[in-house]
């Protein structure tokens, strides 16, 4: 089409010029006559110009032309990206929308079942008048910051119902202008499956408390009679062993009563300030009847300052990490607690000389439910670490681990210096 359009540009280029010049040799003629002879050199002139001008004219323009050819080659193959781009589109189960500055341009007929809309409603709809009001600020905050980050929200149908829904977005060049597309799913039933879990977790955690206090309230009680007796032996080891497992039993119940906590929004955290040397030195001794403590070496320094933390949590923090340091290494190997004091931040890693943690599965460790292949046994049903991160970032914390197989294992996290006096509740 643009070829034509310079062809029949040229064509009247020529056409005016040749005009203007005939009239022009018309005109000197008419007015001298003696100029008649010269007739047959005006008609070469008329040729040679409907000669030259083409040649020139398309000489001058040839990089104009090159140009123009790039342009239709860039745009018809745009316009098959934006093809392939609208059947992939349309072969999504979810629903995907594409925006500018906030404004729905183009979407998917999945998108019209989620929001019960029309396709010609929806285009042009501000995206913010599809989100329910108590999302609104996350989306506008996702789509301002050009954030790739897959996100939690909650839409609002035509009808004014409000869907949960998952959304992963990221920028992109549509029509040839910067545009935002995004993957929205609506995740109704995975929200339900969500809902009974914890419901079914609390149920559980809370039930077994009652019949394991009997239990461990009863060889409390047994062993304290043979202690005052000063008998030993098989029994007594019998009742260290039902204690032990109790202690186990209520760590894992107690994972299970934080769990619910967690995903319930519900954990409180009661802040205070805590001496790191006297904390820990305490913590190893209230371990001993349950952890091999001779095997945990301190380097601290003196000067530690305080942090602040919940006194209870962090027991569950550390006691995690040592409990695993001790039990994934081969016996008689020292595990050491490093604490570092950093610019506002305390670093405390517990470093051992186990058997190490593939690369692979490193990424997945602090996930919920959780545990490494090959693992050497088969306590617990991997919620220590997801708990332990989610405990470590309640307080403000990071948690980390480096690992090397056959080396050992060094995880470590980070608690806020303390700032001020007084107990300072947080909720999660």
């Amino acid at each position: 089409m643009r070829r034509l359009l310079v062809a029949a540009n040229v064509a009247a280029i020529i056409g005016a010029v040749i005009g203007v010049e005939y009239l022009v040799m018309r005109a000197l003629i008419s007015a001298f006559p003696e100029l008649s002879a010269l007739q047959a050199t005006f008609l070469d002139i008329l040729i040679l110009t409907a000669v030259l001008i083409p040649i020139l004219y398309f000489l001058s323009l040839r990089p104009l032309l090159v140009t123009l050819e790039e342009t239709e080659r860039e745009e018809e193959t745009a316009r098959e990206a934006e093809e392939r781009f609208r059947q992939l589109a349309e072969a999504a189960f979810e629903s995907i929308v594409i925006t500018e500055h906030g404004i729905l341009l183009d979407a998917n007929t999945q998108t019209e079942a989620l929001y019960g809309m029309t396709l010609e409603e929806l285009r042009g709809t501000p995206i913010l008048e599809l989100v329910a009001p108590e999302s609104r600020a996350l989306v506008r905050r996702q789509m301002e910051t050009g954030s790739e980050q897959s996100y939690e929200a909650r839409a609002l149908r035509a009808d004014g119902a409000i869907v949960p829904v998952e959304v992963h977005g990221r920028p992109i060049h549509y029509q040839g202008r910067l545009a935002r597309v995004a993957a929205v799913r609506d995740i109704t039933e995975r929200k339900k499956l969500e809902e009974d879990r914890e419901v079914y977790l609390h149920t559980i955690s809370h039930d077994l408390r009652t019949p394991l206090a009997i239990i461990q309230g009863h060889a409390q009680l047994l062993h304290a009679i043979l202690e005052e007796r000063a008998l030993d032996g098989e029994l007594r080891d019998s009742l260290s062993a039902i204690l032990r497992g109790v202690q186990g039993m209520n760590v894992l119940i107690q994972d299970l009563a934080d769990l619910a906590r967690l995903e319930a929004g519900q954990l409180t955290l009661h802040l205070r300030l805590l001496e790191l040397p006297q904390y820990v030195d305490d913590l190893l001794v209230r371990a001993a009847t349950i952890l091999d403590v001779g095997r945990v070496q301190m380097d601290m320094p003196d000067d530690v300052p305080p942090v602040r933390a919940d006194f209870f949590r962090l027991d569950r923090i550390i006691m995690n990490l040592l409990s695993n340091a001790l039990k994934y290494s081969e016996p008689g190997t020292p595990v050491r607690i490093i604490v570092e004091p950093l610019e506002t931040m305390v670093r405390i890693a517990v470093r051992d000389r186990g058997r190490g943690i593939a690369a692979e599965d490193i990424p997945h460790l602090f996930g919920r439910f959780y545990r490494a292949p090959g693992a050497q046994r088969e306590e617990g049903i991997g919620l220590g670490l997801y708990i332990t991160r989610r405990l470590v970032e309640a307080h403000g914390g990071q948690i980390s681990v480096e690992s090397a197989p056959g080396v050992g294992s060094t995880f470590a996290f980070t608690l806020p210096l303390a700032t001020s006096d007084g107990a300072d509740p947080s909720r999660l």
